[in-house]
């Protein structure tokens, strides 16, 4: 992509937003269903969890791909493959592991509570 820049950026400018989020969705979904399988081996997962998994990681990948083409590709697309493998190296393993335990409840409930993470960070602003 990088290599050929204009003409992607022009094929992408030509898409609407939805469109190109779709295309994307699809192409990285069948990748990261494919990672997910091969690391599965051996565990046991519901669907549903295995589904969630496939599509937090797919939507976290296409978060950064879009947030890159949204600022004009600048940056080299390598670094930024590079960058999400380091930040994500272990952690869609991790994932299926919790899952294939079960959810367990923290201790302090609080942890899961979202209006108790807003208190916080509001309470935390103050503080600066």
């Amino acid at each position: 992509m990088h290599q050929h820049r204009p003409q992607v950026h022009a094929i992408l400018k030509s898409l609407r937003k939805a469109e190109m989020e779709r295309f994307f969705f699809r192409a990285l979904r069948q990748m990261m269903a494919a990672i997910v399988a091969e690391l599965s081996i051996g565990h046991t997962l519901d669907d549903a969890d295995q589904k969630f998994i496939i599509d937090h990681y797919t939507l976290a990948v296409l978060g950064h791909l879009s947030h890159w083409i949204a600022t004009g590709m600048k940056d080299d697309p390598a670094e930024l493959v590079r960058r999400l493998q380091f930040v994500m190296q272990g952690h869609v393993l991790e994932s299926i592991e919790r899952y294939a335990i079960g959810f367990v409840q923290p201790k302090d409930s609080r942890l899961l509570d979202p209006s108790s993470c807003a208190d916080q960070i509001a309470g935390d602003n103050q503080a600066s």
